[in-house]
């Protein structure tokens, strides 16, 4: 083969080799990103499904006073010794609606993704990702039995400059009993 043939075989075989680099690349972006979104949505699921078995009264107490009265929820943790579920109380959408930059509001929290194996020590090193959460509650029509539920959520993995990862849950919590004696 002459030079030039060699130099063009180069050329091409580096172009494939970008192309192929860029292609892992942007399917690992796109992994993490689900691991991140699902992780999001599932704790939202568990707001939502603890929300749902709350009583009217605990509901209506939060509506009045969304900035001072938490939803008594409760989480697994895994970061802390001790106990596994602690109680992690959630607020309702109060008078500051957005969600981003605030680390420091009530519904932050700092989400375990997982755990990885350090082959220097054998020490566990956790994967982290910071979440907002963002909780509104509204009567469905004149029913004061029926509650239209959204969790709106903001993820994003900790040490990272990747973009915040969003996503909506809706459910409805309706006091199927109030509503059966109200129709006899």
């Amino acid at each position: 083969m002459s030079l030039i043939e060699t130099m063009i075989a180069m050329v091409v075989f580096l172009m494939l080799a970008l192309g192929i680099t860029s292609a892992v690349i942007q399917s690992q972006q796109i992994a993490q990103n689900n691991v991140i979104r699902n992780t999001a949505y599932t704790a939202a699921q568990g707001y939502m499904e603890q929300i749902k078995s709350l009583s009217l009264n605990e509901i209506r107490d939060a509506l009045d006073d969304p900035n001072g009265t938490a939803l008594p929820t409760m989480s697994v943790s895994s970061l802390d010794s001790g106990d596994i579920e602690v109680a992690d109380p959630i607020f309702l959408d109060g008078s500051d609606r957005s969600l981003s930059g605030q680390i420091d509001g009530s519904n932050f929290r700092e989400v375990l993704v997982d755990l990885q194996g350090n082959e220097d020590d054998g020490n566990l090193r956790e994967i982290t990702m910071d979440t907002w959460f963002d909780v509104d509650i509204e009567e469905i029509g004149e029913r004061s039995h029926s509650f239209a539920i959204i969790i709106r959520f903001e993820a994003a993995l900790r040490g990272t400059n990747q973009r915040l990862v969003r996503g909506e849950l809706r459910g409805i919590r309706a006091d199927v009993n109030y509503a059966a004696v109200k129709w006899e």
